[in-house]
């Protein structure tokens, strides 16, 4: 098994670089963030103190603006192994930098657009830097990030954001050289942060923080909290700037300005969604050393668990409770899988499929089970429902299923009295959880059959990325699902997920629910879109498939806070954010 490099990031310019040491003494790699330090001398100190306080590999991350001024910084490194992360480069200073004695140079990737400059450059890794780090990212979530990486170029993969104990066997099993960890430490014993400013970052989910500016090219993850007014400032000036070009700057500007580590509320932290892990890291492992020997011990661990157990193998025990082969599903997707030929296809290949019901009336609900139910005969299908459309609606689509019986039944944006009622008439329903704070409540209410569908999804989308909502889950089934309940509770994982390595990384960071007894699967909308059955079956026309096959991207439409939806780049998208801008 390859080994696993564990780094750290933690900001540059506070009083000490505590989290740097101890990552350094713990067998990793400790670097000092400069991005958004607003002071050099304070850099020099730390990284002075982090040279003389260890003998391990340590570093820097900044981006290429900072070169000329950080040069003194660079010279300090030089005669003992070291790392530098290079964000915002160009080739002249990958150039300058590479081809140093002792230097591992790794250049930080943000989108697939940077493949082509990355590809041929003298370096010794690329960092998949997804959406969920704190400070500047791109569009790509850390899940899709890193596959693309590994299968579309030949450097050494890092990872950050939303990264944990899971996530990190997920990366590893994936072909990851390693792991960079950042708002997951900052409530270790040795975090340089004032207790008064950790106390804004007890108890968090991840879901506090947010990217603005995204749609200018220029998208900053950074935390809000209540009263923070310098967030509201930075919206702004990004929505102005969305509205009219010659604004950009002042957008800029008003970054460079307000992101920082300085007073919370007056400079906004950059922030990222692994925060979320940060109170449970610190109440149980104190300390960075005890974390990252725990973490590299642990990943190997879960990947020999799940080579044991191959959750996904067919005739596993949740495709043994679906009554299917493999313990794979198919996602309800509006007016996409809403035609029996479809969902017959589905089957016959081993999958579980499910209509999507969306707003259709009654009459329209009732023909369409029927002719699934005559067609399908034997084979086990289900239904997928919205949980909060209105009553009239939802009663006229019960009534039909009440006379058809599906087999089984997805709520979308449901609650466990609503799946409770499917379950009393024998139809086992799953429904979705959007935040790792809901999921204790729907146990406790007698839900058993969850959907984690990461932000990644198609359509409607969650606040939170796949690997931050299955790292928090994972920990919360296990805190709250005794060994003799889990045979009793079914997860299916969604958001991201389409081929062998994907399912290999649900595999590995789920192997710790399937010793518990759990049972797990994978749900997918999106990889169904390629198939030939789905324009042949007359779910998809084939220019849809064609648009899908063209895009290389996706945008999240909003059309009101916590309302979002994915979808590809067309025209109606470009639409939405001209009307928006006006």
């Amino acid at each position: 098994m390859n080994p696993l490099a564990c780094l750290s990031i933690s900001p540059g310019d506070l009083v000490h670089p505590g989290i740097a040491i101890a990552t350094a003494r713990a067998g990793g790699v400790g670097l000092l963030d400069l991005e958004f330090s607003t002071s050099l001398e304070s850099v020099e100190q730390n990284l002075r103190k982090l040279l003389a306080k260890t003998t391990g590999e340590v570093g820097l991350r900044l981006n290429g603006q900072q070169l000329q001024d950080a040069s003194h910084l660079l010279d300090l490194l030089r005669g003992r192994p070291h790392w530098i992360i290079l964000s915002g480069f160009n080739v002249s200073q990958v150039s300058d930098l590479s081809g140093v004695e002792n230097r591992r140079l790794l250049l930080e990737v943000t989108g697939m657009d940077q493949l082509s400059t990355i590809a041929k450059m003298p370096v010794d890794g690329v960092v998949a830097r997804g959406n969920e780090a704190g400070g500047r990212v791109g569009e790509e979530s850390a899940f899709i990030l890193t596959q693309h990486l590994l299968d579309k170029q030949q450097h050494a993969v890092y990872v950050q954001g939303g990264i944990g104990v899971a996530t990190s066997a997920a990366c590893r099993v994936a072909g990851a050289a390693g792991v960079i960890f950042d708002d997951q430490l900052l409530l270790m014993s040795e975090s340089p942060l004032p207790v008064a400013s950790q106390s804004h970052l007890e108890k968090l989910g991840g879901q506090e923080t947010e990217v603005i500016g995204s749609r200018l090219g220029d998208g900053v993850r950074v935390l809000n909290r209540p009263g923070w007014k310098v967030v509201s400032t930075l919206r702004k000036l990004a929505d102005n700037a969305e509205a009219n070009s010659e604004k950009v700057k002042d957008w800029a500007d008003a970054v460079d300005e307000n992101v920082s580590w300085g007073p919370p509320g007056v400079a906004a932290w950059p922030v990222g969604q692994a925060i979320g892990y940060a109170s449970r890291y610190r109440d149980r492992f104190r300390t960075v050393g005890r974390f990252i020997q725990y973490l590299v011990r642990e990943t190997e661990h879960y990947i020999n668990l799940a080579n044991e157990i191959r959750p996904l193998q067919a005739g596993s025990p949740l495709a043994a409770d679906h009554g299917t082969r493999f313990p794979i599903a198919q996602g309800p997707m509006t007016r996409v899988s809403d035609r029996a030929g479809f969902a017959m296809a589905v089957a016959e290949n081993g999958g579980m499929p499910f209509l999507a019901l969306a707003l259709m009336k009654g009459e329209q609900v009732l023909d369409l089970l029927k002719q699934t139910r005559d067609l399908l005969g034997d084979h086990p299908w289900g239904v997928g429902l919205l949980g909060f459309v209105s009553q009239r609606l939802r009663e006229a689509q019960m009534d039909a299923i009440r006379e058809v019986k599906p087999s089984f039944a997805v709520i979308a944006g449901g609650r466990p009295d609503q799946a409770n009622q499917f379950e009393a008439m024998g139809i086992p329903a799953y429904i979705h959880v959007p935040s790792p704070a809901l999921l204790p409540l729907f146990l406790e209410q007698g839900a058993r059959r969850f959907i984690l569908e990461g932000r990644e999804c198609g359509g409607h989308v969650g606040p939170l990325s796949s690997f931050v909502l299955w790292e928090n889950m994972i920990e919360v089934l296990l805190e709250h699902v005794s060994e003799n309940e889990g045979p009793g509770v079914s997860v299916l994982f969604a958001g991201g997920i389409h081929d062998s390595r994907s399912a290999a990384m649900v595999s590995t960071l789920a192997a710790p629910l399937c010793k518990r007894g759990i049972r797990i699967g994978i749900l997918m909308g999106t990889a169904y879109l390629f198939t030939r059955e789905a324009v042949e079956s007359g779910a998809i026309r084939s220019g849809f498939q064609e648009q899908a096959l063209r895009s290389t991207h996706t945008v999240n439409l909003e059309t009101g806070p916590g309302h979002a939806s994915r979808c590809a780049v067309t025209p109606f998208a470009r639409e939405f954010y001209n009307t928006r801008a006006q």
